[in-house]
């Protein structure tokens, strides 16, 4: 049976919030930009793709309790953190595991 998952989460701690980010697979077509790529501009990358792959995010709230929304959590600076460990869960996921 293969690994290849048709959905990916990233879960993880951020700012006192545990948080499940859910993701589409990677194509083919964005995978190769990552090719040689310096990893000083993989994080530029990842934030133009991200809005893209990342389909949902659960558990991550704002300081007065409400919910943030995927679209918040895709424009404001204060997630890239949890956007770039997403991302590069995203970017691991895209090439077959060596045994």
């Amino acid at each position: 049976m293969s690994s290849y998952l048709r959905s990916i989460v990233y879960k993880g701690s951020f700012d006192g919030d545990e948080v499940e980010v859910v993701l589409r697979p990677l194509q083919f077509k964005d995978a190769i930009k990552f090719r040689g790529m310096d990893n000083e501009a993989v994080p530029g990358a990842l934030m133009d793709l991200l809005p893209e792959y990342l389909t949902e995010v659960k558990g991550l709230r704002a300081a007065d309790g409400s919910v943030v929304t995927r679209e918040e959590l895709l424009g404001a600076a204060y997630f890239a953190p949890l956007l770039a460990a997403a991302g590069m869960e995203l970017i691991q996921h895209a090439v077959i595991k060596n045994p």
